[in-house]
């Protein structure tokens, strides 16, 4: 995120367990709250007057309704990020896409219908760059009599040694990607977007703006105090950008002696951590690029057409990686590459046997990621980047899917949206990070002290031994995130509302938009643990947060903690981008054309299978994108460095186990390729 913006990015990492019945109804009041961070007092947006918002609890299959109370002075709308909402567009939440925003002094009633997701999903506003403050967290449990489909975790932090947990990750930043790790743990993904995948174990978790990841973690360290923490990814060379962690605390509980302080996860990628992409530009670029069309694109799908979309990330200018994320569906990963996507040979590697089912997915910069989904949802459905800035910009569509049978926290966040709008320029760095709206011990106005945990950070406190689930949702507007707690292993098993294979990591990357669902196994020495999360960055010699927000895991028991507790040691650096190389060619143009006014609308047949390839590129300041598409999660079946290739990368497709997610970063000069089916009729943005 940026410094001198005016709102908080954070990381959520949701604890406990309460169960919702169908058809319940909540009242969410939008109103202005003075809230204290950072050394200054000042009104922010909220919901209820809460920073993160409420958390909405319901089992699979339910439908709820939200009265939306707009006592706010702007307008305003709810997006129910991964929610399908089947035949139900009307209350999906894109201003001027499938409703009108809610007035001040007006109020709007939601129906959200849930459907297949289970998991961690999220809800944030979709007016502006309102979701900055305005956002909360889903918790989607299984069904009365059903079970997880893994071990059931003991808790969802204090942990017991040698239990097993769940942790659900979302990456609610506005506009960044982060890394999430535990120090000294592993973690397994389990599910993603709110859908379970194969699991998949890890030191650490990437999540895009708009993804949700379920994590298992198992408490198998010695008993201790670790470090949670979370740090951006950028790949934009130049851009000014923050490189800070923010932590949390993972604490064993029983009697030990803590260290001082607490581990730091040392596996975090660095910011610019760009492996799975390589920037590129082609031959035949041509010296003149036409201006774009005012308006928006509309694709109109017919109803339960199966729907392959492969989206590929380039370098032109200024790539960056592109979580995108489709409303009303989630979408089958079916394949991700490097480079170009080749329609030949690329195909040929789909993974169609178990791909992860997702509503968010990431384009890496210079790469490609194939999805595919069935049009079965009519109605409008948005598809977008989930960096708000470049949905801002125009980086958004929307599905009309064809009825059929079946189915910033020191200024003020407008002022900086009317800047970004009549400049151009993209925002500068934010004042800080937060977990649950904790910035921690290492901002201003935040050092240790009597209140230390009662005031400024989160805690944790969970039983050694047994396993807890944590929900993660990157609600930053600009920034990706690393999250990883100290000296403690995750296991990712959810993102974006739906589960997905487990994966064990020592720290977690998660884009803004996106949500992720991590089990924590309680197995370290009891003591006092940081959670942390930081941003990545990959733009050189831009102005950047590089600032940790912390948390604190506490292990329940008798014993002396670490002073302070242990940091992760595996957070990723904030320009981490081992997964990219920016470059260009010789015949780059001197001169690029504006493009034109408008929002591009591509029309799906519903229940068609769509697959979308995100081509990360490096012209005029690459980035990374998470890229968040409405209405629908998608399968991530392909990602790689460099152009996405048609022809080749097609073949190295996952459509064996692809994770099921809604939003997914599009790594700078590297490409991803994700699928849905255009099944929810309606307008979906991306």
């Amino acid at each position: 995120m940026w410094l001198n913006l005016k709102f908080l990015s954070w990381l959520v990492l949701i604890v406990g367990a309460i169960h919702c019945q169908a058809y319940v109804h909540h009242t969410f009041v939008v109103k202005e709250t003075p809230y204290t961070r950072l050394c200054g007092t000042k009104n922010i947006l909220t919901i209820n007057g809460q920073f993160p918002g409420p958390t909405l609890h319901v089992q699979k299959g339910d439908t709820i309704f939200v009265d939306v109370h707009n006592q706010g002075n702007f307008n305003i709308t709810i997006h129910w990020h991964g929610v399908k909402q089947p035949r139900n567009p009307w209350s999906d939440g894109p201003e001027y896409i499938t409703q009108c925003p809610i007035q001040p002094g007006g109020r709007f009633r939601q129906k959200i219908i849930f459907s297949s997701e289970e998991g961690t999903l999220w809800w944030h506003a979709h007016s502006e760059w309102w979701r900055a403050t305005v956002h909360g967290a889903i918790i989607i449990h299984p069904k009365k009599g059903t079970k997880y489909p893994f071990p059931l975790p003991h808790a969802e932090l204090k942990v017991d040694h040698g239990k097993t947990y769940l942790l659900r990750l979302i990456n609610a930043a506005v506009m960044d990607i982060l890394f999430f790790a535990i120090a000294k743990h592993n973690v397994t993904v389990v599910g993603t977007d709110g859908s379970y995948t194969k699991p998949l174990e890890s030191s650490y978790v990437t999540i895009s703006p708009g993804q949700t990841i379920d994590i298992l973690l198992k408490a198998n360290q010695k008993s201790d105090h670790y470090y949670m923490a979370a740090r951006a990814y950028s790949a934009a060379p130049g851009v000014a950008y923050d490189n800070t962690t923010t932590t949390a605390i993972l604490e064993y509980n029983g009697n030990y002696t803590p260290s001082s302080p607490p581990s730091l996860p040392n596996n975090l990628p660095y910011f610019n951590n760009t492996n799975a992409s390589i920037s590129f530009t082609t031959e035949d670029l041509p010296l003149y690029l036409e201006t774009p069309r005012h308006g928006t694109k509309v694709k109109i799908l017919k109803y339960n057409t199966t729907v392959e979309l492969v989206f590929q990330g380039t370098t032109l200018v200024g790539g960056n990686d592109h979580p995108m994320h489709l409303h009303g569906f989630s979408f089958y990963v079916i394949g991700m590459g490097l480079g170009n996507f080749d329609k030949d040979k690329d195909p040929l590697g789909y993974n169609l046997v178990d791909p992860p089912l997702m509503n968010t997915i990431d384009v890496p910069l210079d790469g490609w990621t194939a999805i595919r989904f069935t049009a079965n949802n009519p109605g409008v459905w948005f598809m977008h980047c989930h960096f708000d800035r470049h949905m801002t910009w125009g980086m958004d569509m929307a599905f009309v899917v064809k009825n059929g049978k079946g189915e910033w926290w020191k200024q003020d966040i407008l002022a900086i949206y009317d800047e970004t709008i009549f400049t151009g320029g993209a925002p500068n760095v934010s004042d800080a990070y937060t977990i649950n709206g904790q910035p921690g011990v290492l901002y201003p106005c935040s050092k240790p002290g009597p209140n230390l945990f009662t005031k400024i950070i989160i805690k944790l406190k969970v039983d050694h031994g047994k396993t807890y689930l944590l929900r993660l949702i990157n609600a930053a507007v600009m920034d990706i995130l690393f999250f990883a707690i100290a000296k403690h292993n995750v296991t990712v098993v959810g993102t974006d509302g739906s589960y997905t294979k487990p994966l064990e990591s020592s720290y977690v990357t998660i884009s803004p938009g996106q949500t992720i669902d991590i089990l924590l196994k309680a197995n370290q020495k009891s003591d006092h643990y940081y959670m942390a999360a930081r941003a990545y960055s990959a733009a050189p010699g831009v102005a950047y947060d590089n600032t940790t927000t912390t948390a604190i895991l506490e292990y329940n028991g008798n014993y002396t903690p670490s002073s302070p507790p242990s940091l992760p040691n595996n957070l990723p650096y904030f320009n981490n981008t081992n997964a990219s190389i920016s470059f260009t060619t010789e015949d780059l143009p001197l001169y690029l054309e504006t493009p034109r006014h408008g929002t591009k609308v591509k029309i799906l047949k519903y229940n068609t299978t769509v697959e979308l390839v995100f081509q990360g590129t490096t012209l005029v300041g690459g980035n990374d994108h998470p890229m968040h598409l409405h209405g629908f999660s998608f399968y991530v079946i392909g990602m790689g460095l460099g152009n996405f290739d048609k022809d080749k990368d097609p073949l190295g497709y996952n459509l064996v186990d692809p994770p099921l997610m809604n939003t997914i970063d599009v790594p700078l000069d590297g490409w991803t390729a994700i699928r849905f089916t255009a099944n929810n009729p309606g307008l979906s943005n991306y």
